[in-house]
């Protein structure tokens, strides 16, 4: 490989695989988690929609209410995760809350959905099914949540060894 298509020193691949998985794969999965949680909120407001008595219950519109609550809570963090790490510099924290909103209140809003799907929310032809399916699988990859919030706890108490965004955009 040309040493003009490196993106470090020679030998130091690994540690550039890493940075990649740790800083830009958590906001790629937070993204994902985004596009999987607008679709939810679409996919419950349509079957809502298509029954007059679910669209005019008021737990219901409550519940699409929180689910769209949801939604735009945890694209503004990933939104603003992502406008940092554009602008280099030190935005761990951001990156690891990101991923860890964007999984959790699709989650939530998982919940929220199937209670209003019902029964409905069972059958395997759903698209709500598949939708929970994939928003669960972006739990482990990159640190559950229990990781995210360790290592958010590291960065509320200046415990963190290094700040992996910083070193990322370092050239």
């Amino acid at each position: 490989m040309p040493a003009t298509a490196r993106l470090g020193a020679q030998g130091d691949g690994l540690d550039a695989a890493h940075l990649a998985s740790v800083v830009h794969g958590r906001l790629a999965i937070a993204a994902v988690a985004l596009g999987l949680h607008h679709s939810l909120l679409e996919v419950t407001v349509d079957y809502a929609g298509g029954h007059s008595r679910l669209s005019r219950h008021e737990t219901v519109q409550q519940r699409v209410g929180q689910i769209k609550s949801n939604y735009m809570t945890a694209r503004q963090i990933v939104h603003y995760a992502a406008w940092l790490l554009d602008r280099g510099g030190d935005c761990d924290a951001e990156l690891f809350n990101a991923k860890h909103v964007a999984i959790e209140r699709g989650m939530d809003s998982v919940g929220l959905s199937q209670e209003v799907f019902g029964a409905r929310a069972l059958r395997a032809n759903e698209s709500i099914q598949r939708l929970t399916r994939d928003l669960q699988h972006l739990r482990a990859p990159a640190g559950t949540a229990d990781v995210q919030r360790y290592r958010l706890w590291q960065s509320a108490t200046r415990k963190a060894k290094s700040s992996w965004s910083s070193r990322a955009t370092t050239p």
